[in-house]
């Protein structure tokens, strides 16, 4: 779930194309980005989990040494898997809903912009009829 968090805000906040990511400043992004990697810290709880899988491979190999030179029950051997594949699940779950986000994000600034386009078109062509009128109504008044 970490990694997934972190993911998903960084893909937003350094790959998005709305037009208000695009717009905000870097060192905010970056405050942005530290911050939410200090609440994942926070989640663990202390618990030892890490977002890097390289990191939680090392530190559980690690574990299972310590735990084998101390004459240990080796339970942590059983759960290496979890470090290893959990990073890469959370990334590509936030990757589909980042996606996801960027299809609906896109589509949506396309309406915005054909409703602008529209409305566009519409005043062009009252401001048409107005011109219009009031070429009518001035050769009226010119004839009489």
């Amino acid at each position: 779930m970490q990694t997934c968090l972190f993911t998903l805000i960084y893909l937003v906040l350094t790959q998005s194309k709305d037009k208000y990511t695009v717009r905000t400043n870097f060192l905010l992004k970056g405050l942005g980005l530290a911050y939410i990697l200090r609440v994942c810290y926070d989640f663990s709880f202390g618990a030892g989990a890490c977002l890097n899988p390289a990191l939680g491979f090392a530190e559980t190999i690690y574990q299972i040494a310590f735990d084998n030179d101390n004459n240990l029950p080796n339970v942590r051997s059983q759960c290496i898997w979890v470090y290893m594949l959990a990073p890469f699940v959370g990334a590509l779950v936030a990757v589909s809903l980042f996606q996801y986000h960027q299809s609906i994000t896109l589509e949506v600034e396309k309406e915005e912009h054909e409703l602008h386009a529209r409305k566009m078109n519409e005043s062009r062509s009252i401001d048409k009829i107005d011109v219009e009128d009031t070429r009518s109504i001035q050769s009226t008044l010119c004839t009489e």
